[in-house]
């Protein structure tokens, strides 16, 4: 059974939710010996660690005001408000996006959804701004930012 996940806090060791953007006390992220640089956007990383909440793994990113930059999840155990998990086509997107979606070149080609996720289908080799997935495309990870 998938987990959904809704409620969010801070936490002062391993948390017990899966936080919003924006949330803060988050600098033990940049204090742990097992962090890394996230790319959280074309041109800006920000340092990161690993998380397994309710049985999902999840990318947690920090600012360097230590409010959370991003979520990433790409663990299909994990579903989104909208009802969507990691390893679904695009096609099954269709019922919930908000838009058609938005090239970021260099970084993630982003579908909107209603619950402030969004799909994140990553930019390859030989994929440019023509780059448009298509229906039975899956949907590696969804994101937050």
């Amino acid at each position: 059974m998938a987990a959904s996940i809704f409620v969010v806090g801070c936490f002062d060791g391993q948390p017990t939710s899966i936080p919003n953007t924006g949330d803060t006390g988050w600098k033990q992220i940049r204090e742990r010996a097992d962090h890394f640089l996230l790319m959280v956007s074309p041109a800006q990383l920000d340092p990161a660690a690993d998380y397994f909440i309710d049985g999902v793994h999840v990318t947690i990113a920090v600012g360097s005001d230590n409010k959370v930059s991003q979520i990433l999840v790409c663990d299909s155990n994990f579903t989104s408000p909208d009802g969507i998990s990691p390893g679904m086509t695009v096609n099954s997107l269709e019922p919930v996006k908000t838009s058609d979606g938005v090239a970021m070149l260099g970084w993630y080609f982003l579908i909107p959804l209603p619950s402030g996720w969004s799909a994140a289908l990553p930019f390859e080799e030989g994929r440019d701004s023509s780059y448009f997935p298509k229906g039975d495309e899956i949907v590696p990870c969804l994101i937050k930012t």
